[in-house]
C-alpha cells in the first residue's frame, strides 16, 4: 500500500507536461531551462530540487500537477530539430493568472476551509451568550427527580446556540460579500476567504442561504417565539450590513442590540414566557430578571466601542480609509462613551444581583447574589486594562478567549452564580 501511494504521489508532483496541451491563454513561465544531458544533468537536478523547495513554500501555483514535470520526450526532441543526443527539459512552469494575484504569495485554501473561514469559527463563542439565561435559572429547571424535563429545557438552550451560530456566520459570509472590495485594499483582511479568491462568491452566497435555512429549522423545532427573535437578529444583521455601519453611534448600537436578542433567544428558547405564545416546558416556569438584558446591552456596547477606538488609533490617519465609519469618530469621544457605558453596566449588574422585590428578579431574598458582583467589575476592568495598557481592543473576541484571567474570573463568575441559585433553591425546598 505504501509503495501505491508513493507512486501516486510521485506522478502528481512529476506528472508529464506536455507543451501541445499547455492553453494558449496562460502565461507559461519556465523557470529552470533546457539541460543538455548528461554534461549538465547534475546543475539540473540541483535547480529542479531548488525549484520544488521554492513550490513548497507556495511560491509558485497550487496545481502542482500542471505546473511540476520531466519534460522528456521524442516529440520535443524532434520539434527542435536536435540530433540523437536527447534533451532532459528540467522545469517548471507557472501557471500565472488572476488566482495567483488573489494568493499573494501563499498556500490556497480548499474551498471547505475557506467557507469555515469565512463564517468566522473564532467568532462563535460570543453566541455562547445564548446559553447564560440558561445558566442565570438552573435553580429553577434544575431537578434530579426530572431528568427528561431538565434534559429538554437544555437542549433547547443548545439548540438555539447552533442556530444563532449559523445565522451569525451567514450574516459574516453576506458582509464579506458586500465588502470584498475594501477589503482587498485591507493589510489584513485582504487575507480573508472571500477576498483572496479561496471561497468563490457562489459558493459563499449559496452557503449563507443554507445556513440560514438549517437555523430557521432549528428555531421552528425549538419554539415560534425563537423563529421570530431569529429573524428579528437577520433582518437587524442585514440593515447593519447594508446601512447602520455607516452611521455613527447607531452603528455600536446594533452590535449591542444583537447580543441582547441572542441572550433573550436562549431566554425563549428554554421556555421563557412570551406575551400571546404558548410557550415553554410544562411544570416549569421560567423567568429571568429585566436588568439581566440591560446589563448584556450594556457590557456589548462597551467591547463595541472599545473596538472602534482600538481601530481608530491602530489605523491613524487611514482610519476612513480602512472602515469609514471611523472618520466620524475620535478617541476622545470614544474614550467618553466607554467610561460612562462601563460605570452603568456595573451598577446595572448590581441592580440585578441585589432583591428589589421585582417580579422574575430570580435572586436570592438574602441578597447573596452580590457575591458576584466583584467578578463583573473585573472582567470590566481587566477589559479596559487590555484596552488602553495592552492596546489589545481591536479583536476582542480573540484577546478575550486568550486572556487568562479573563476565562478564570468568567468561569468563577458563573459558578459561584449556578451555585448560589442552587444553594437558594435547596434550602427552600428544605424550608431551610
Amino acid at each position: 500500500m505504501g509503495g501505491v501511494c508513493g507512486f501516486r504521489i510521485g506522478w502528481w508532483l512529476f506528472g508529464v507536461f506536455s507543451p501541445r496541451r499547455a492553453s494558449p491563454a496562460a502565461s507559461v513561465v519556465v523557470r529552470f531551462g533546457l539541460v543538455r544531458v548528461p554534461l549538465h544533468f547534475v546543475r539540473g537536478v540541483i535547480g529542479f530540487s531548488r525549484a520544488l523547495m521554492s513550490w513548497k513554500r507556495g511560491r509558485f501555483s497550487s496545481r502542482p500537477a500542471s505546473t511540476l514535470g520531466f519534460l522528456l520526450s521524442q516529440e520535443w526532441r524532434g520539434e527542435r530539430g536536435d540530433d540523437g543526443a536527447g534533451f532532459l527539459l528540467l522545469a517548471v512552469v507557472s501557471i500565472s493568472g488572476e488566482q495567483d494575484v488573489l494568493t499573494g504569495g501563499r498556500r490556497r485554501r480548499s474551498v471547505l476551509g475557506a467557507l469555515v473561514s469565512g463564517m468566522r469559527p473564532m467568532q462563535a463563542p460570543k453566541n455562547g451568550l445564548v446559553l447564560v439565561p440558561l445558566v442565570f435559572s438552573v435553580n429553577i429547571w434544575f431537578g434530579v427527580d426530572d431528568f427528561g424535563g431538565m434534559l429538554e429545557i437544555v437542549m433547547r438552550g443548545v439548540g438555539a446556540a447552533v442556530a444563532f451560530t449559523l445565522l451569525s456566520g451567514a450574516v459574516y459570509l453576506l458582509n464579506d460579500l458586500v465588502d470584498v472590495e475594501r477589503d482587498r485594499a485591507h493589510p489584513v483582511k485582504r487575507h480573508r476567504a472571500i477576498a483572496s479568491g479561496d471561497l468563490p462568491v457562489m459558493v459563499a452566497g449559496i452557503s449563507a442561504v443554507v445556513a440560514v435555512l438549517v437555523a430557521g429549522a432549528i428555531s421552528v423545532l425549538i419554539s415560534a417565539p425563537l423563529v421570530l427573535v431569529a429573524a428579528g437578529y437577520l433582518v437587524l444583521n442585514v440593515a447593519y450590513t447594508f446601512k447602520l455601519k455607516h452611521v455613527a453611534i447607531l452603528d455600536v448600537m446594533s452590535v449591542a442590540t444583537g447580543f441582547v436578542l441572542r441572550a433573550y433567544a436562549g431566554y425563549v428558547a428554554i421556555g421563557g414566557p412570551v406575551p400571546g405564545f404558548e410557550n415553554g416546558v410544562p411544570g416549569v416556569d421560567i423567568d429571568v430578571s429585566p436588568w439581566f438584558y440591560i446589563m448584556t446591552a450594556l457590557g456589548s456596547l462597551l467591547i463595541a466601542l472599545g473596538k472602534r477606538r482600538a481601530e481608530l488609533t491602530t489605523a491613524g490617519d487611514e482610519a476612513s480609509k480602512q472602515r469609514g465609519i471611523l472618520g466620524d469618530y475620535t478617541t476622545q469621544f470614544i474614550d467618553a462613551l466607554i467610561m460612562s457605558t462601563a460605570t452603568l453596566a456595573i451598577f446595572t449588574y448590581a441592580l440585578y444581583a441585589i432583591d428589589l422585590g421585582d417580579t422574575g428578579a430570580n435572586v436570592p431574598a438574602d441578597n447573596t447574589m452580590m457575591v458576584t458582583i466583584p467578578f463583573v467589575a473585573y472582567g470590566i476592568y481587566r477589559y479596559l486594562y487590555l484596552l488602553y495598557v495592552k492596546g489589545e481592543g481591536e479583536a476582542p473576541e480573540i484577546v478575550l478567549l486568550r486572556d487568562r484571567p479573563t476565562l478564570i474570573n468568567g468561569f468563577l463568575w458563573l459558578a459561584v452564580a449556578s451555585a448560589i441559585l442552587l444553594i437558594h433553591t435547596i434550602g427552600t425546598v428544605n424550608g431551610g
